[in-house]
């Protein structure tokens, strides 16, 4: 039960409770994950120890961002997990300079995605399988397959956040699954009834009763489901933002509050409302010295800086700035900071992270890089960018960066002088 001195609008609550939403969502596929999971155990400690003896410890994980930032969380700190959810082909061709003698490659392609993300997800998985060619490695004995085809590795079931997709790359990385799935086990009863009393539709209607909420861990914006704007390690500038740890705490294993968040975080959803997004293509629109400009029919005809299609941005409508980096979470890692910065200069809440997502009510800014040439995946990443703006429901920004390096400076300036 999460704990919290912050109380759940009762007219919230109950159109949860009187809607049998707890009920509805413990029928879903997706919940059905848990009860699912417990012959995995074995199936994974087994693969496990094969790899192992094979001298294989170290995983490389091809999937979407939400079963990525899962996978990692349920894998802990230090473990021998290293996420490919995009196909940043900086990031792609970074993850090819390890020892790839100790490495597995898992493809962990959950049903339901979109031809875009299929073929990234393979193209990916391709690059990684030529980068064990080049070292003399057999690809097929150092990949794992996890999906709902016959013939895969592992045979995945429903998406979810204890389905196979998430548990297998966690357990090759070092997680224990028994304790994982134990745990999740204990804490489902819980989540179950239709009672005020119920910890998800509490959080839930917490979620859905704030503007935005504030995190320390990254796996709980990643997770679907459609709760407010959530902003990693946030301070001041988010203002009437429910914070996690502070206003409410999530108590229990790493299991526990996965399963909390996913169950309220689908309570919050059906409060919310469906989000589908406006399809509006992105055409240039100019450049601004390192940085090159697209945006939609909103942006204001003559806008010449990135400042001041920032500050057009955010007058076009939304709750939110949304900014999504299709870059390298760790050579790029600086992008990060450009969220307090904007939040301050602004006075609007800022969110950030990276690769797409569907963010509703957000304006929506999409910060790309151009490859480096090592890793032939431009085509792929310029498709899954195309695809992310174009399921916004509100207004997008595109700020390409042909160089790196230069373009983050560039960015920075321009957002230091707003």
């Amino acid at each position: 039960m999460p704990t919290t001195p912050v109380h759940p609008p009762a007219d919230l609550l109950d159109r949860l409770v009187d809607g049998a939403v707890a009920s509805r969502i413990a029928a879903s596929p997706r919940a059905g994950c848990v009860r699912a999971a417990r012959p995995l155990v074995g199936e994974i400690a087994a693969l496990r120890e094969q790899l192992h003896v094979a001298g294989r410890a170290k995983v490389v994980l091809v999937t979407t961002p939400a079963v990525g930032a899962v996978a990692e969380a349920l894998a802990g700190e230090g473990a021998r997990l290293l996420v490919l959810d995009t196909a940043d082909p900086v990031r792609v061709a970074d993850a090819l300079d390890g020892d790839l003698d100790a490495t597995v490659l898992v493809l962990a392609r959950p049903p339901g995605l979109s031809a875009v993300d299929t073929r990234a997800l393979h193209r990916v998985a391709d690059e990684v399988r030529v980068g064990f060619r080049a070292e003399g490695l057999d690809p097929d004995a150092h990949t794992v397959t996890v999906s709902p085809d016959a013939g895969a590795t592992v045979t995945g079931g429903p998406d979810g956040a204890f389905s196979a997709y998430t548990l297998v790359p966690a357990g090759l990385a070092g997680a224990d699954v028994g304790t994982l799935v134990a745990d999740a086990v204990a804490a489902r009863d819980t989540l179950l009834t239709d009672a005020p009393a119920n910890p998800a539709l509490v959080l839930g209607a917490l979620l859905a009763a704030h503007p935005a909420v504030e995190v320390a861990e990254r796996w709980p914006a990643a997770l679907p489901g459609g709760p407010p704007p959530v902003v990693l390690d946030g301070g001041p500038d988010v203002v009437g933002a429910l914070r996690v740890g502070r206003d409410v705490d999530l108590p229990g294993p790493v299991a526990a509050r996965v399963l909390l968040w996913e169950h309220a975080a689908a309570a919050a959803a059906h409060l919310l409302g469906p989000v589908t997004g406006s399809g509006d293509p992105l055409r240039p629109a100019f450049v601004d010295g390192d940085v090159e400009v697209l945006a939609g029919p909103w942006l204001p005809t003559g806008t010449a800086t990135v400042g001041d299609a920032l500050l057009a941005l955010l007058g076009a409508g939304g709750t939110h700035l949304a900014l999504h980096a299709h870059l390298d979470r760790e050579s790029d890692a600086s992008v990060a900071l450009l969220r307090g910065v904007l939040a301050r200069r602004t006075g609007h809440t800022v969110t950030f992270d990276w690769g797409p997502a569907q963010r509703a009510g957000a304006a929506v800014c999409l910060i790309t890089g151009a490859g480096d040439g090592r890793c032939a995946l431009d085509d792929v990443q310029a498709e899954q960018i195309d695809a992310d703006a174009a399921a916004q429901p509100g207004p997008v920004l595109r700020l390409h960066l042909p160089d790196r390096l230069t373009g983050l400076v560039a960015l920075v300036r321009a957002v230091q002088h707003l």
